[in-house]
């Protein structure tokens, strides 16, 4: 029974320290963090009203090249939601894009389309797998 007590304290303490490693973090980049987002949001509406879904695509692998951090990457994922929810779907862009659920797939698929991003292919990967879930909202 003590072994139970001195495991469950240890697993309180590593809890507690995550969640307190975590609100540090959060409150040390909750600036920039805003920041990120509403310029993602600004320029996802510009590309998106001067082009179409592939631009928002390109658009993306243009910014992981420039900025990989987890920073950009909350702003990459944000900037690609909001490129696609408002630009016009280019013509085939869905063909060949697997469902949002098929996990392996999906991942796949992503890793596929950010080939070509080096360093930065872990944060397109996370930003392009917004494509399938638009892909998702719509196939009829």
């Amino acid at each position: 029974m003590k072994i139970f007590w001195i495991i469950l304290g240890v697993i309180v303490l590593l809890l507690g320290g995550l969640v307190g490693a975590g609100y540090w973090w959060w409150s040390s980049n909750q600036e920039l963090i805003e920041q990120q987002v509403t310029q993602a949001a600004e320029k996802a509406h510009s590309v998106a009203a001067n082009g179409d879904s592939t631009n928002c695509v390109n658009d993306l692998k243009r910014q992981v090249a420039e900025c990989s951090s987890l920073t950009c990457q909350l702003g990459q994922r944000i900037f690609m939601m909001e490129c696609l929810a408002r630009a016009p779907v280019a013509e085939g862009f869905c063909e060949g894009v697997p469902a949002s659920d098929e996990m392996m797939n999906s991942a796949q698929w992503s890793l596929q389309q950010c080939a070509d991003t080096g360093e930065g292919i872990n944060a397109c990967v996370q930003a392009m797998n917004a494509v399938p879930e638009f892909c998702d909202s719509h196939k009829s």
